[in-house]
């Protein structure tokens, strides 16, 4: 299912509804939660109804072999077309934010990267990510000065109205194993927002 950017994943101390929530109501069942996606970030989500499917899942994804792609429009930086960073990170729990560097405690991180548009202002970002760290994508942008728009929380000048960053989870590959067929789910950004309507057709 698709998350809208100002839904929490799951419940939060705002007490807001989630989309785990919607979910279960549309579902009439109890669901569970695969992945997570921050609060300001919209794009696919996906939900099991099996807990055997959740474990596959993880391990899975532990192994590396979940494929998610995300777009997004950040500040207009200098950078090669294409790359890879690996970066160490660190989760700081109470600030609830990441940061690049390595300690003890920090993660190792890595995302392919290919600059698929260039705006006056912005560049339009294809990222694929294999692993998935506590706000890795924004930490490792922020890092290298690539502010996502409206991500006030790593470095950008200016909020969004609705509180939304311009982080989108395009899709999410999942390959086949043991009794599971593949599955593919692709989710395109909100067409109200006029940023997301000038680059659409950059986005697939």
């Amino acid at each position: 299912m698709q998350k809208p950017s100002t839904l929490p994943s799951q419940r939060d101390k705002t007490g807001d509804k989630s989309i785990l929530d919607l979910a279960e109501i549309y579902a009439k069942r109890k669901l569970q939660l695969l992945h997570r996606l921050d609060r300001p970030v919209s794009g696919v989500m996906l939900l099991s109804k099996e807990k055997n499917f959740t474990q596959h899942f993880t391990s899975l994804q532990e192994a590396g072999k979940v494929k998610k792609t995300y777009f997004a429009l950040c500040a207009k930086v200098d950078i090669p077309k294409k790359g890879e960073w690996l970066d160490h990170i660190v989760k700081d729990a109470r600030l609830k934010k990441a940061y690049i560097g390595k300690t003890d405690e920090s993660k190792e991180a890595k995302l392919q990267y290919e600059v698929v548009h260039e705006l006056d202002n912005y560049l339009l970002l294809k990222i694929i990510l294999t692993s998935g760290k506590f706000h890795q994508i924004r930490a490792q942008l922020a890092h290298r000065k690539l502010f996502i728009k409206g991500d006030v929380k790593y470095g950008a000048r200016r909020s969004n109205k609705d509180r939304s960053i311009h982080l989108h989870a395009y899709s999410i590959e999942i390959p086949a194993a043991e009794q599971y067929e593949a599955i593919s789910l692709t989710s395109q950004p909100s067409a109200e927002d006029s940023l997301w309507k000038v680059v659409k057709d950059h986005i697939n």
